[in-house]
């Protein structure tokens, strides 16, 4: 009886522990908006929040859906972060912003956040705690500039041992590391890791400490990334005999544009183009200072006045220093004398060679006159000895067939004389 109650209790135990875990797993906590900052204008902001890994989040404005947020960077074992940006034709102070969030797999929704109020001034929703950190100021890129590259190099300042992290079309694009905490405003550059399509592109920073608070979001710059200017065409350098290791960069590209050129993987100077109406013009550019000697690798990049960069050129590999006239040594002149010699050499051992080749060639084409002299004899002395023995054999025939004849005549005879002896 005791055992049977005890096996009971421990079935309804892992029941019940089963079913527990099952209606922890088929809900989905509500995300948490964090922070929302202003934009550009007053109709633009930013949202900031945390939710559950594996789940999307939707935000609300007023109630009704205007977007998915993207997500971010991890905030622990369970958290990933979010952002969302906000731009509509509306004011947007005095409204209420909500999200929800939804599993991936199993498409459960959860219960709406915290409703947040967007007021005029930037801050947590919590109210406090990113004023501390000073916002990050972007410099470029340029509103003005048609950029070429696909992948633009963003600039900007921040306090002195912050981490800036860099925002691209409201998605978390990465972070510059933490910048130098010696200076009490620091610089620092972003290089986006994928290519950007061509057209226009916003970006704003956030910068956070070392304990992890947030300053509010930098202003927003808006840049265009254009088609790629075409690449400049250099051609291999022209070097002076007199003086090999200043060489003469020459080749075309597109007129209007500077190019700059680069001698291993260095900018050593910007070269002179030659404006023509053409379009299509040349470029040059003369070294300035020396190369070391040995080979060097050589490419040029051309830009607009639009700042439109292109790719580098082809690249050319050349050497510098290098005396361009053979110098011929004592050594040299010695060595060549001696291969000459045997060379002389040679060549009379071979001529030799070739006379007594050509003695015993001569011996054996008289031997083989002979030899054919003697086969003929042999050919005469075959064909009358086959002559004779064909007359004598026609000679034996002949009198084989007269007797034969005088055999048939002595037979005829004595027939008709035994006929007239049977007649009488």
């Amino acid at each position: 009886m005791f055992k049977r109650f005890f096996s009971f209790a421990i079935f309804f135990v892992f029941i019940s522990w089963f079913f527990a875990g099952a209606c922890h797993a088929l809900t989905v906590s509500a995300p948490t908006i964090m922070n929302i900052q202003p934009g550009a204008s007053e109709k633009e902001r930013i949202i900031f929040g945390s939710t559950e890994k594996g789940t999307d989040v939707f935000i609300f404005l007023d109630g009704l859906f205007v977007g998915s947020a993207q997500p971010g960077r991890e905030l622990g074992a369970d958290k990933i972060g979010f952002s969302f940006y906000l731009k509509r034709d509306i004011k947007l102070d005095g409204r209420t912003v909500t999200a929800l969030a939804r599993d991936s797999k199993t498409l459960i929704i959860s219960d709406y956040s915290a409703s947040v109020v967007i007021s005029g001034e930037s801050g947590r929703a919590s109210g406090e705690g990113a004023k501390e950190v000073p916002a990050p100021t972007l410099v470029s890129p340029n509103i003005s500039a048609v950029i070429g590259k696909s992948r633009p190099t963003i600039f900007g300042f921040a306090r002195g041992g912050n981490n800036v992290e860099i925002y691209i079309d409201g998605v978390y694009a990465g972070d510059t590391g933490t910048t130098s905490d010696k200076l009490f405003t620091a610089s620092f550059t972003f290089v986006p890791a994928s290519d950007l399509a061509v057209g226009q592109h916003q970006v704003y920073a956030v910068a956070k400490n070392d304990q992890g608070q947030r300053s509010t979001v930098s202003e927003l710059l808006i840049f265009n990334i254009g088609e790629k200017l075409p690449a400049p065409i250099l051609e291999d350098p022209i070097i002076n005999l007199d003086n090999s290791d200043l060489p003469l960069f020459v080749g075309l590209t597109y007129s209007n544009t500077s190019v700059f050129v680069y001698v291993d993987d260095q900018l050593i100077g910007q070269a002179k183009v030659e404006n023509r109406d053409s379009g299509v013009t040349s470029f040059a550019y003369q070294l300035q200072q020396p190369l070391t000697r040995g080979g060097h690798l050589v490419y040029t990049v051309a830009i607009d006045k639009k700042g439109k960069e292109s790719d580098h050129s082809n690249y050319v590999y050349f050497f510098a220093g290098e005396n361009l006239e053979p110098v011929i040594t004592e050594e040299a002149v010695t060595d060549i004398a001696e291969a000459q010699n045997e060379s002389d050499n040679e060549l009379a051992a071979i001529l030799d060679q070739k006379g007594s080749t050509d003695k015993d060639s001569g011996g054996m084409i008289n031997e083989a006159k002979e030899k054919q002299a003697a086969l003929k004899w042999n050919i005469v002395v075959f064909l009358a000895f086959l002559l004779a023995v064909i007359g004598w054999i026609f000679w034996v025939n002949r009198e084989l067939i007269k007797e034969k004849r005088k055999q048939n005549q002595s037979d005829n005879k004595s027939a008709e004389e035994n006929k007239q002896d049977k007649l009488i």
